[in-house]
């Protein structure tokens, strides 16, 4: 931690963009460098969580979060965004065609679903007697 705090102090004199891939190692999250300011990318929904699409043409489906891309903004969830992929054989003997895919959407056209109320949810967090922070439904108060 003391590396990071070096190349903050040597970012305020020095060149900024030079500090920031250095103090990225040292920082959970990804950082992006807009003007003067480190910007750190961060998705409200995690990786097996369950949420409803709010817009597009999937709206109202339901799924389970296959993938989190952070840098991007952008989450692939099950059965939902398909899109066709036409796939060229790369072996001899393999079969292409025409493939169904889960394609990404952005993460801001998703909302986290609660277990139990069943409705779609904003995330608040809740900071435990462990000093733990747990995420919990805005509506019923459940944890996710």
């Amino acid at each position: 931690m003391t590396h990071f705090v070096d190349y903050l102090i040597s970012a305020a004199f020095g060149n900024i963009k030079d500090a920031a891939k250095i103090c990225s190692k040292y920082i959970v999250g990804i950082i992006t460098f807009y003007g003067d300011v480190f910007m750190i990318k961060k998705v409200h929904v995690k990786t097996g969580d369950t949420v409803v699409v709010l817009n597009g043409k999937d709206r109202g489906k339901k799924g389970k979060i296959l993938e989190v891309s952070p840098k991007e903004g952008k989450v692939i969830v099950e059965k939902v965004n398909l899109v066709s992929k036409h796939v060229k054989p790369r072996k001899m003997g393999e079969q292409g065609g025409i493939v169904k895919a889960e394609a990404a959407l952005y993460a801001c056209k998703v909302q986290i679903l609660c277990p139990r109320c069943n409705k779609p949810t904003r995330i608040a967090h809740k900071i435990c007697e462990d000093k733990s922070k747990d995420r919990i439904c805005k509506k019923c108060g459940e944890t996710l």
